[in-house]
């Protein structure tokens, strides 16, 4: 990929965040309809083909999604937000109590 795909995807998945996260919800849905299709096709009930689905494009989809968030590079933004805040907390209690 070229540094400027890169650093687009990675601006688009800072900036546009809620935008991104439907999108990997509607391809996760979409590609879950699909396999789970399949599976009925070859003769199995819904509950078991929605299961078979899930196991096969890898875990629950929570696993799925927390992996395509690492695929767009930007977790350790997430990551420093919520240092910051722990710290920013931190030191304001301890201030508090001095």
């Amino acid at each position: 990929m070229s540094r400027w795909l890169t650093v687009r995807s990675w601006f688009r998945a800072v900036v546009l965040r809620r935008r991104v996260e439907r999108d990997i919800d509607d391809e996760l849905r979409f590609h879950l309809e699909e396999e789970a299709d399949a599976a009925i096709r070859r003769g199995l009930t819904p509950s078991e083909a929605r299961r078979t689905a899930l196991a096969s494009l890898g875990g629950p989809s929570t696993a799925i999604r927390e992996a395509c968030r690492d695929q767009t590079g930007v977790t350790f933004v997430d990551d420093f937000v919520r240092a910051a805040a722990l710290s920013r907390g931190c030191c304001t209690a301890s201030n508090r109590t001095t």
